[in-house]
C-alpha cells in the first residue's frame, strides 16, 4: 500500500486543500513541493501562505504504471472539480484527459512527449490561485469489483461547442463495443454494460 508523502513545511493553502480533496477521494499524494520539479512548475511557485499549487496523485491500493486506478483518478478529478478551477491536469496513460488553464486539451500538443512520458505512474493536478476545498463537492464512489470496467483499446471523442470549449466526451471500447459518455455536450447518454464511475 502506498502512503502519502509527509507534509512539507512550505506547503501553501492550495496544496493543503488538494490534500483534503485527495483524502476524501481516497487518493495518495506522492509529491507536493518536493521532488525533481522545475523551479517554475506549479509545484514550486509562490502561492497563498506558502508554495505550490500542484500535487501528484496515485492510487493508494494499486500503485503502478498506466493502471485502471490512475485513469479513474484522472476521470474523478474532472467529475469533482469545475474545469475553471483546474490549471493543469496531466495523465499519460491510455484514455487520459489533460487540462490546461480550464480547458480540455490535446495532451501531446500542449504538454509534449517528454512531459507526457513522465506521467504514466501518477496524475498531476494543479489548481488556480486561491483554490479551496471544503468537502462539499462529492467524490465519485470507489470502483465496485462486482461490476466489469470498460476495457481497451478505447477511443476518446471530445464534444466541443462553437467557442471551442469541451462540453463532454464519448469513450468507445473497440474490444467490447461499449459506449460511455460524460457531460452535457454528449447528446447520447448510454453506458453499456460496464460500471461508469460517477454516472
Amino acid at each position: 500500500m502506498q502512503a502519502d508523502i509527509p507534509i512539507q513545511p512550505n506547503e501553501s493553502d492550495e496544496v493543503r486543500a488538494l490534500r483534503q480533496l485527495a483524502q476524501i477521494g481516497g487518493w495518495c499524494v506522492t509529491h507536493t513541493t518536493d521532488g525533481r520539479h522545475a523551479e517554475n512548475s506549479l509545484h514550486k511557485i509562490k502561492a497563498t501562505n506558502g508554495y505550490g499549487r500542484a500535487v501528484d496523485l496515485a492510487a493508494r491500493e494499486a500503485p503502478g504504471w498506466d493502471t485502471e486506478a490512475l485513469l479513474r483518478i484522472n476521470e474523478q478529478v474532472l467529475q469533482v472539480l469545475p474545469l475553471s478551477m483546474i490549471s493543469e491536469l496531466i495523465y499519460g496513460g491510455l484514455g487520459g484527459i489533460c487540462v490546461k488553464n480550464g480547458r480540455i486539451v490535446d495532451c501531446l500538443t500542449v504538454y509534449g512527449p517528454i512531459v507526457m512520458a513522465a506521467h504514466h505512474n501518477h496524475v498531476h493536478l494543479a489548481v488556480i490561485a486561491g483554490f479551496t476545498y471544503n468537502g462539499s463537492q462529492g467524490v465519485p464512489m470507489p470502483d465496485n469489483p462486482d461490476l466489469p470496467n470498460i476495457t481497451g483499446p478505447v477511443s476518446l471523442h471530445l464534444c466541443v461547442d462553437s467557442n471551442g470549449n469541451c462540453t463532454g466526451y464519448y469513450i468507445f471500447s473497440e474490444k467490447t463495443a461499449e459506449l460511455h459518455t460524460f457531460g452535457d455536450g454528449a447528446k447520447i447518454h448510454y453506458y453499456g454494460r460496464s460500471e461508469v464511475l460517477g454516472a
